[in-house]
């Protein structure tokens, strides 16, 4: 069945797989080629993630200088208060499996973490210096900035596993039969229009954060500060999507709600007398109200356990660790 199915392809046309390639270029005799082994295929998918650099600030690409390891989280201030005697922090990011396959903690030198190659040296240090110099009071830019880190971040995840995903499509299949590639090939094509889903409603978000950014019209923008005493021991950030609330509602259906998603930014940030839970979200996204309402109901003495339980239920995120924490259901 798969001679004949073959044998309607000529060599010079498309390829069944929709990669756009030549069929002799791309799956002719992929049956035949030697699978990749896993190191060699994990670091060619690593490859794809550094080569993606660029500058998300509004003004780039003028005035931009050398893309560097940006942070996604205040170094100054929350990374240095989880560093360990090894000047280590624990991070689950980026994601390593134990043997049974789920994620597990690793050590990474502090100048190093939550570090993406999302801004130039110049606009880094520009854009970024009123929560990185100045203390955190809960301004307006401030609650914005933090949240901007968040989307940017999840806007170089997206764009890097474009790259990712063509190496996937390039490597997974291969010295399995035609019916095998169809497969995958065909669960890589969904995972691929979803991820082109996810990357048109966040370039969105972003277009509505780049505006206030210029325009300083805070209106646009619903937030939340949570303030706390004392240092923290884990921290967080990310741009998420509320499915549903905490005591159980669903607030929205990624299979059958219109688009956009509703989605907030927030990340954990130090203040001069602890730290602070900073959410941000676009106006017009009322479901996230909602789901902070939900929050906000909870006795103050368990909204901490309640934050914690939230970023770890969180995946492919920055989550840092000092210590032990104990988790409350």
């Amino acid at each position: 069945m798969d001679r004949k199915r073959n044998a309607r392809i000529g060599r010079n046309d498309p390829c069944w797989c929709g990669s756009g390639s030549k069929y002799k270029s791309c799956h002719l005799g992929r049956d035949r080629k030697s699978p990749l082994p896993e190191g060699q295929l994990r670091a060619a998918l690593d490859r794809a993630w550094v080569e993606n650099k660029t500058c998300f600030h509004p003004k780039a690409p003028m005035g931009c200088g050398r893309v560097i390891r940006a942070h996604t989280l205040q170094r100054s201030g929350i990374i240095r208060g989880l560093i360990g005697a090894d000047n280590h922090v624990l991070t689950f990011y980026p994601i390593r499996n134990d043997s049974q396959g789920r994620p597990r903690i690793h050590r990474v030198g502090w100048h190093q973490a939550s570090t993406f190659f999302g801004f130039c040296d110049s606009h880094d240090a520009i854009l970024f210096s009123d929560i990185e110099t100045e203390p955190f009071v809960g301004s307006e830019r401030q609650i914005l900035l933090v949240g901007y880190r968040a989307l940017c971040h999840e806007l170089y995840q997206k764009e890097a596993g474009k790259n990712a995903d063509s190496v996937l499509r390039e490597n997974l299949d291969r010295g399995l039969p035609e019916f095998n590639q169809r497969l995958i090939q065909k669960h890589r094509a969904i995972v691929s229009a979803g991820g082109d889903t996810g990357l048109r409603e966040l370039r969105e978000v972003r277009r509505v954060y780049d505006g206030i950014l210029r325009s300083e019209d805070y209106s646009q923008l619903h937030t939340t500060v949570l303030w706390f005493r004392g240092g923290p021991c884990v921290a967080s950030t990310s741009i998420v999507h509320v499915d549903f609330d905490l005591d159980g509602n669903r607030l929205q259906n990624l299979d059958t709600d219109p688009s956009p998603i509703h989605r907030l930014t927030f990340g954990v940030i130090s203040t001069p007398e602890g730290c602070a839970f900073v959410a941000a979200w676009p106006a017009a996204f009322r479901k996230c109200d909602d789901f902070i309402r939900s929050l906000l109901k909870r006795r103050p003495d368990v909204i901490p356990s309640l934050l914690t339980e939230f970023f770890f239920r969180l995946r492919r995120k920055y989550v840092f660790l000092r210590g032990l924490v104990v988790l409350t259901a």
